[in-house]
């Protein structure tokens, strides 16, 4: 779909209910150290829709990141989680690959500093809490199943390797196998902690946005993404750990670092993955993926990974 006439075309044949429709596309798809919006198209639709003006966040899938992602998947996401901290569905059009959610009028993507505030972190963990008290998702992907998924993809695609590829993959399998078979809870996770997926408005009120990534997951790989995000120093864990779990734990704390870890070579392998086969030149991949890897690298090298492992 080139054209937003097309769009509106597609609005008008699926929504007998909305009229008026403009259609403007937004400039959303970067990757940088604070923001990582890159799989879709995002269009921005104002209309009257049962006699009231309003204003509609549209996504659409783009057709090199079906390569990596399902939008079945995806769109169950949107339909199962029903929680009021995120925008509210609309509808899905599974056949154009279009989510339609309520525009959230007034809010801007939160700053590093925002997010680092105590008040906000807070406001985030009731979400992530009561994101996993929601039944079962269809979805149940992790870490471990993404980073196994991007390797062989790169195989299988016969892509270029990585700088230091083989440190990386074999750091990988060693937490695994540490890490994989602990015993532990599998909840609805958010796992896509980008700066960019937290909107906060003028009376500091938190939205938590794109359910994309969403999954039955391991809470502390949650939040393992959270502090790979907000956290400057691995002490700044402990007091996210009691925040959540309403005690402090040194296990819980390690095991929350060795996901961050994780999350980190994740979404440096993902932009990686895209920087070779993105026919988008104008958003630099590269600079997210080396950020991550650098961070990834830094964890690994300045601790005792193998003693941090011995207490998870």
């Amino acid at each position: 779909m080139s054209k937003n006439t097309d769009i509106v075309e597609i609005i008008n044949n699926n929504f007998r209910d909305i009229s008026s429709i403009n259609i403007s596309e937004l400039s959303l798809a970067v990757a940088s150290p604070s923001r990582k919006a890159i799989e879709h198209r995002y269009f921005q639709m104002e209309c009257i829709h049962d006699n009231e003006n309003k204003k509609f966040f549209l996504k659409n899938i783009l057709e090199e990141s079906e390569q990596l992602l399902q939008f079945e998947k995806i769109s169950k996401n949107y339909k199962s989680i029903e929680l009021k901290d995120t925008a509210n569905l609309f509808s899905v059009l599974n056949k154009e690959k279009f989510i339609i959610l309520d525009y959230l009028e007034d809010y801007k993507t939160a700053n590093l500093r925002q997010l680092r505030d105590k008040n906000n972190i807070t406001k985030i963990l009731n979400f992530k809490k009561n994101l996993s008290k929601l039944k079962s998702l269809d979805n149940s992907e992790n870490v471990f199943s993404n980073i196994e998924k991007y390797i062989n993809y790169i195989d299988n695609k016969k892509l270029p390797k990585f700088h230091k590829f083989e440190f990386f993959t074999n750091s990988f399998y060693l937490i695994k196998e540490k890490l994989q078979d602990i015993d532990k809870d599998l909840v609805p996770c958010h796992v896509d902690n980008s700066a960019s997926n937290f909107m906060i408005n003028k009376n500091n009120e938190i939205k938590v946005i794109d359910l994309d990534f969403c999954s039955n997951n391991d809470p502390l790989s949650d939040l393992g993404s959270f502090v790979a995000e907000v956290c400057l120093f691995k002490n700044e864990i402990n007091p996210i750990i009691e925040e959540y779990y309403g005690v402090y734990k040194q296990n819980l704390a390690n095991r929350c670092f060795m996901y961050s870890i994780l999350d980190d070579l994740k979404w440096a392998i993902y932009n990686f993955i895209y920087s070779k086969i993105s026919k988008r030149s104008h958003i630099e991949f590269m600079k997210y993926s080396n950020w991550r890897f650098l961070s990834c690298n830094q964890k690994l090298l300045s601790y005792d990974i193998g003693q941090i492992m011995e207490n998870i």
